[in-house]
């Protein structure tokens, strides 16, 4: 009896640590929810494709993998969603650029008034490889302070030091 109590009595006091423990660390803190907020992507193109459509290839270049509908290119108030321009030929993107992303022969005008099946597109790739960089920067600001820190960040040639080179 005393053995059987004894054995109880430990192992109930480790059942309790083992609560209190998971109990303290179970404990959300606020490091643990603190989200890095969505990377801004900026980039440079060899040529101008400022007012051309993106779209997302497959890895081989043979599959269209994402492409906009025609109302995803344009505001509420109609105007077309085109890149604001940065300092030193920089585009900060505004439809989802990424490092398998090429960009139509069409312009976003031309785009809207014939849309057409994903497949059909392929013969409008202007360039496989259209891109000099592609960044993701990280920042909590928006609007005005955002591109203003973007190009102060580009005119010091210091944009490694917010953000991370994709291409």
């Amino acid at each position: 009896m005393k053995n059987f109590l004894g054995s109880t009595i430990i192992i109930l006091s480790l059942i309790w640590q083992g609560c209190k423990v998971t109990q303290q660390s179970g404990k959300p803190n606020s490091d643990q929810f603190a989200m890095r907020p969505a990377p801004v992507v900026i980039y440079k193109t060899k040529r101008d494709y400022r007012k051309h459509v993106p779209i997302m290839v497959s890895e081989d270049g043979k599959h269209v993998i994402s492409y906009p509908h025609p109302s995803d290119l344009r505001f509420a108030d109609g105007s077309f969603r085109y890149p604001l321009s940065l300092s030193k030929g920089y585009l900060f993107d505004r439809k989802g650029i990424g490092p398998r992303t090429v960009f139509l022969s069409l312009s976003y005008e031309e785009y809207v008034s014939n849309p057409s099946d994903p497949s059909a597109l392929l013969p409008y790739i202007s360039d496989e490889d259209p891109f000099e960089e592609i960044w993701h920067c990280y920042f909590k600001t928006n609007g005005e302070t955002l591109t203003d820190s973007l190009n102060y960040l580009i005119e010091a040639h210091q944009l490694d030091k917010r953000c991370k080179k994709i291409k």
